[in-house]
């Protein structure tokens, strides 16, 4: 009887140690997010390419104007993670200053819907609704948004060429101004030389297609023109 008592108070006295330090835990997390950086005077933004500093700040909720704690630096965090074109963000303090890092999702292509461009990534997210991406090509059809997305007839195939093209085709992706998605074809707008192409789909042997045709008119000394590549020999038809 004495030992069984004595279990029980061994039991007690383990459950009552692991409340305090529950207790003393959870007052120390609440005091350590709590705590006012009152020595921070200045907050650096770093990695960010197409967003603003000032756009970075606005995203992260961050105000000067008031003294700010470790949980406004977490909510910081998560608020700019929440943004469609931030991949990743770490708030840092040094000194006198935070230094909020980001990484930036890579813009793929301008998208024309409803008469405005929308800048999306390689799965057809909406980064910005501005068309801010000027480097990358357009891209023109029928589309639609849905849950913060681009959809649409042929866009899946669009996405993937311009993938390819971006990795392993790079000086043909920066010569492609534009790509009109079309029922049952697709036309592409060339620079350097002005070149108009009709092709079928966008496939790796179509690829192939285009740029041999393209050498094809720069050989000939051809400026302006217009490439059918939808049956199977190439049709040049040079303008004046």
């Amino acid at each position: 009887m004495l030992e069984q008592n004595s279990s029980r108070r061994q039991v007690y006295v383990v459950a009552g140690l692991v409340s305090v330090l529950l207790i003393g835990a959870g007052t120390g997390l609440v005091f350590y997010y709590g705590k006012t950086y009152t020595n921070v005077k200045h907050i650096r933004v770093a990695g960010n390419v197409m967003l603003s500093a000032s756009e970075v700040l606005a995203a992260a909720g961050i105000d000067l104007a008031r003294p700010f704690t470790r949980g406004d630096m977490y909510s910081a965090q998560n608020r700019l993670l929440s943004h469609p074109a931030v991949a990743s963000a770490t708030l840092q303090e040094e000194g006198e200053e935070v230094i909020i890092r980001i990484r930036e999702r890579a813009c793929l292509a301008v998208l024309r819907v409803d008469g405005s461009m929308i800048d999306v990534d390689e799965t057809g997210r909406i980064l910005f609704y501005d068309g801010r991406c000027s480097a990358s090509p357009l891209v023109s059809g029928a589309f639609r948004i849905q849950d913060n997305r681009v959809h649409g007839e042929g866009m899946a195939d669009v996405l993937s060429a311009l993938r390819a093209l971006r990795d392993g085709r790079p000086d043909l992706e920066n010569r492609v101004s534009e790509i009109h998605l079309r029922k049952g074809y697709y036309t592409i707008y060339v620079v350097r030389p002005a070149i108009q192409i009709d092709v079928p789909d966008l496939s790796q042997e179509n690829i192939e297609r285009i740029t041999a045709s393209l050498a094809f008119f720069e050989k000939e000394g051809q400026h302006r023109g217009r490439i059918d590549l939808r049956g199977k020999n190439a049709l040049y038809l040079p303008k004046t």
